[in-house]
């Protein structure tokens, strides 16, 4: 009976140790990297990038974008969009989403477009070339 006791003590210990380290484990990072260049390759600082997602009703007139931020590229070309947050557990699939980039400098304005699929629990990037 002492022996049965103690494997019981064991396994609900075992039990309540899976499930305080299941409980506390993260959802890895879902995020897009866009990486902007301009030239013969060069990365492209200070360009607006937007990521939005196109309505796909097209018969409402009350359409409403889910997606659509706007950022600026770093020092090295690249805009990071941070989604972890909408990612709810057991989700299959997440969002295709458009890009638009623009650069306006004194010689005027570059432009690329684009589109990205984003993946949960990763980060993807993504490339666009502005001309």
């Amino acid at each position: 009976n002492k022996a049965f006791s103690s494997f019981i003590i064991m396994a609900v210990v075992a039990v309540l140790g899976v499930v305080s380290l299941t409980a506390c484990e993260k959802d890895k990072e879902t995020k897009v990297e866009v990486v902007v260049t301009e030239g013969v390759g060069f990365r492209a600082a200070n360009a607006t990038v937007r990521l939005y997602a196109k309505p796909t009703d097209t018969t409402r007139n009350d359409l409403i974008i889910r997606f659509d931020e706007t950022k600026i590229t770093d020092g090295s070309g690249v805009a990071v969009f941070d989604y972890t947050d909408y990612i709810k557990p057991g989700q299959s699939g997440f969002a295709v989403l458009d890009i638009e980039v623009n650069k306006t400098t004194a010689d005027g304005t570059t432009e690329g477009i684009g589109v990205v699929k984003v993946e949960e629990n990763k980060v993807v990037s993504k490339s666009v070339h502005i001309e």
